[in-house]
């Protein structure tokens, strides 16, 4: 650039520009000095535009009085990379901030170590983040700026409410939980004696909130938790607290011993050896238990669990709770599903063929189940464990969750057909149902809120100034239930996209060809043998990927 020469000084690190008048162009600019800059050896180097500027309007100055001696300016320097942390005002969080250098020194785990020290950062960040740090910020264009959090509080937890914990096992975990021999080996046969509970027995106990979890700021500040609450715990049917120990839970009868949804109850219970034409059916107010087997065409109905140690043909149990078989479960083989199984709650049977389950909560089978018709409005799992690995082949599934098993399907090609459009329709109706009663309500509302603005301005007599009083509080009723209404609609919007990931069949072994699944229109069926699949919906589509060992 004529008039204008470049020098670097060593002892300040600094980029000097020394002009001479005479030998400036007319058209000297601030930005052509920076861009002669940038072309130049010192091109990653920090550029002082102030001082570009003051330089220039010198320049012209001095070529305008008629001077020529040259003079200097500091037109760029060398700088190291910066770091600035920043707290936030709860303290919860802090940031570093980090510039890029300019030609100078790079940020080393010690500089981040500092700066925290500096500002008071003594918790939530770690050796291994910032070293991580430091790379990103190696890498930083010159003057690039890089934000981000570095550490983190702890916030407080508030304590658990107190709560019962049961001292007695349901029948169904004792059932998922067989007793062990002498030798360590699990005898599938040996389930353990079914045991009731005697009056007085301790069924139950009361746990006391807790008192929550500590928390910390970044600074160190302790945060105190707000401790659980002393909740009124509500006793199950045949229970009471025990007169000498309030937070202890006892039987009031000879019974079942029932665990659900926070609350412990007692079934009064009725224990056969057998059903079968010499007993005659039962239909019992209470818990059912039989230590043997279920014949041909009986029936048990139950208002609580029904607990078989041994096995039933045939035959159709009815429960309000959960039905339990230890044993197997065989229905016809000339087809009718002549074995039925009804229940609210779990359903769970060591083996199943030509039966007909129906259950509100899960269905549990440890070993195989063929040629059933199943619906079920929880989960399948075919097999013991957090990896299921029984056989579940020739079965229609009326399915509202995931199914899970071994093997999924039979070598044979035996069809097995899952159908998940009922549970997924019955959401998306109801969606439907409540979109359109919220759009009406919405149109009607906004309607009623111009006519009472327009109303509400005038003079009106006392008479009418109270009706105006009624008619705003009918106009915040029709608020709540408009809010009401978006907020029940997003719930099921978030229930709908529940549902479709809950849309899956894994097989931890072996899905074999013929399975079938559907969801309204579309459906998928395999025709080649996956080792270790799962069966899943995911933009509008089945699709099959390989699970994990």
């Amino acid at each position: 650039m004529n008039g204008v020469e470049f020098s670097f000084l060593e002892e300040n690190n600094t980029v000097i520009a020394t002009v001479s008048p005479g030998d400036c162009d007319a058209t000297l600019e601030a930005e052509l000095v920076k861009k002669a800059i940038l072309k130049s050896e010192f091109s990653k180097y920090y550029i002082k535009e102030d001082a570009i500027n003051s330089l220039v309007v010198m320049a012209k100055n001095a070529s305008g009085a008629g001077k020529t001696a040259p003079f200097t300016a500091t037109v760029a320097e060398i700088k190291d990379a910066e770091v600035k942390v920043q707290v936030s005002n709860d303290a919860m969080e802090a940031s570093v901030i980090v510039v890029g250098a300019y030609s100078g020194k790079p940020l080393k785990l010690a500089n981040f170590q500092q700066a925290l020290a500096t500002n008071g950062v003594i918790r939530g960040w770690s050796s291994k983040r910032i070293s991580a740090l430091v790379e990103k910020a190696d890498k930083l264009a010159p003057g690039r700026i890089h934000k981000e959090v570095i550490a983190k509080g702890l916030p407080p937890r508030k304590g658990r409410n107190s709560r019962i914990k049961p001292l007695v096992e349901n029948a169904l975990e004792r059932v998922l939980q067989p007793k062990k021999t002498e030798d360590d080996k699990v005898d599938m046969r040996d389930l353990g004696e079914i045991i009731c509970v005697k009056k007085g027995e301790p069924v139950a106990e009361v746990l006391p909130p807790s008192p929550g979890r500590s928390g910390f700021t970044v600074t160190n500040m302790p945060i105190k938790p707000e401790p659980g609450d002393d909740l009124e715990l509500k006793l199950g049917a045949n229970t009471t607290f025990d007169k000498m120990n309030k937070r202890l839970v006892v039987a009031c009868i000879d019974g079942l011993p029932k665990f659900a949804e926070g609350v412990m109850a007692v079934d009064d219970t009725f224990v056969s050896k057998g059903v079968n034409v010499r007993t005659g059916n039962v239909d019992f107010d209470g818990a059912v238990i039989v230590n043997g087997d279920v014949t041909e065409n009986m029936k048990i109905t139950a208002s609580g669990d029904v607990t078989i140690n041994g096995f039933v043909e045939s035959a159709t149990i009815i429960a309000q709770g959960d039905i339990v078989i230890t044993q197997g479960v065989l229905g016809k083989p000339d087809g009718g599903k002549s074995c039925k199984l009804i229940a609210k709650g779990d359903v769970a049977v060591a083996h199943a063929q030509g039966v007909n389950i129906e259950a509100c909560g899960e269905v549990r089978v440890m070993k195989q189940i063929a040629h059933s018709d199943i619906t079920c409005f929880s989960k399948i799992f075919v097999g013991r464990g957090d990896k299921p690995n029984g056989s579940i082949f020739g079965c229609v599934i009326n399915a509202y969750s995931a199914i899970e098993a071994g093997s999924v399907g039979a070598v044979s090609g035996s069809k097995l057909d899952i159908d998940f459009s009922e549970g997924f329709n019955k959401i998306s109706q109801r969606l439907e149902g409540l979109r359109e009663m919220r759009k009406e309500l919405a149109k009607t509302n906004a309607d009623h809120e111009i006519q009472y603005a327009q109303f509400k301005n005038r003079v009106h007599s006392a008479e009418v100034q109270q009706k105006v009083k009624t008619l705003e509080q009918a106009l915040e009723e029709e608020r709540e239930l408009l809010q009401w209404l978006q907020t029940v609609e997003q719930d099921n919007m978030d229930n709908l996209s529940a549902y479709k990931d809950e849309v899956k069949v894994i097989a931890t072994q072996t899905l074999y060809p013929g399975v079938s699944v559907k969801l309204n229109k579309q459906s998928y069926t395999s025709d080649k043998e996956n080792t270790r699949a799962c069966l899943f919906w995911h933009d509008h589509e089945w699709k099959v990927t390989k699970t994990r060992a």
